[in-house]
């Protein structure tokens, strides 16, 4: 892993509050779906580039081979469920929620791995609204995370995503969202 992804994940890792205050030590997949409150498959209907630097200060902005994004989706099927999670999730329901996605010119895959998506574009890149377009509306996805935040992973990682929530312990350590 390069030094600057290592970088990356640590600081996900104390955005998300995950980890100690010893050493750092990289951040796994599941760790990160994990910390949401919920796991739930869904459909996105729209994205918009919330990236700071199209903002009104964006000399004071300082992105980072990463966009912010707002993401509408529609829920199609809550997974699992943190039994200390406010603010349930539903079928059907539409939510709007912010996540990011990743620049790099070394990328080669859809997604990072870690809950985003992936870009081929120079690392700090202001992606194009017709690229977000293109790799989020109309397609369904596994998100991990709350009505307001989450983490986005390819549909066909559901299996991944319940045998994580089962066996937390197994895959990381820890505690997971409940599968309903």
């Amino acid at each position: 892993m390069r030094i600057a992804e290592t970088v990356g994940l640590c600081g996900l890792s104390l955005l998300l509050g995950i980890g100690s205050a010893g050493a750092m030590t990289p951040v796994s997949p599941e760790q990160i779906l994990c910390s949401g409150d919920h796991v739930f498959a869904g459909r996105v209907t729209a994205v918009a580039n919330r990236d700071c630097r199209l903002g009104p200060d964006p000399v004071g902005c300082k992105q980072e081979r990463t966009n912010d994004v707002e993401l509408t989706i529609r829920v199609t099927r809550v997974i699992g469920t943190r039994k200390t999670a406010t603010g349930g999730l539903r079928a059907g329901q539409t939510i709007a929620a912010q996540s990011f996605t990743y620049s790099s010119p070394h990328n080669t895959k859809k997604f990072t791995g870690q809950g985003s998506l992936a870009f081929r574009a120079p690392q700090d890149a202001l992606l194009p609204a017709n690229w977000l377009q293109a790799a989020y509306v109309g397609q369904d996805f596994i998100f991990s995370g709350n009505a307001t935040r989450v983490m986005v992973w390819p549909a066909d990682r559901a299996a991944w995503a319940a045998d994580s929530m089962i066996h937390p312990e197994k895959r990381y350590g820890g505690d997971c969202a409940v599968p309903l």
